[in-house]
């Protein structure tokens, strides 16, 4: 099936809150544009996305990736694990990290994922709000590197 792509390098793990403009980036199609907190690059709605990155496949995280990373302030994660059989889907609750135990996952949505072989396809809905963005790592199926603490 049809995809698009989350490419932009921001939403890796290991970037900061800002990027090296100052910007900030959410996955919420409706924000008004401000000073520093803008709509991802990548992001073209509610859908279905691939994650790529330069090192090729990416995935999205299975433990929460602290508060301040992927170039947004609480970084979207995957509450459980992918589904592991190739050509099986499976709906997860994704969380938005903003630090604290208490506040990992916040304003949860709910997401499909599918086990493509090589590389997993994610049914992503808008984020709740800025400053909200879906995160992600190096890694596809069974190589995933969660060395990121």
């Amino acid at each position: 099936g049809a995809y698009k792509e989350l490419y932009h390098y921001t939403r890796n793990i290991n970037a900061g809150e800002f990027d090296r403009e100052g910007k900030r980036y959410c996955d919420f199609s409706e924000y008004a544009k401000g000073t520093t907190d803008f709509v991802s690059p990548d992001w073209m709605g509610a859908g279905w996305y691939k994650f790529i990155g330069p090192h090729g496949i990416n995935m999205m995280p299975e433990k929460p990736p602290g508060t301040g990373h992927c170039n947004t302030k609480a970084a979207g994660w995957v509450a459980g694990k992918h589904p592991e059989t190739p050509g099986a889907s499976k709906t997860v609750d994704i969380c938005f990290d903003f630090g604290e135990k208490l506040l990992e996952c916040l304003d949860g949505v709910s997401a499909n994922i599918t086990n493509c072989g090589d590389y997993f396809v994610y049914q992503l809905p808008e984020v709740p709000e800025c400053n909200y963005r879906y995160c992600s790592q190096y890694g596809g199926t069974g190589k995933a590197d969660w060395d990121y603490e």
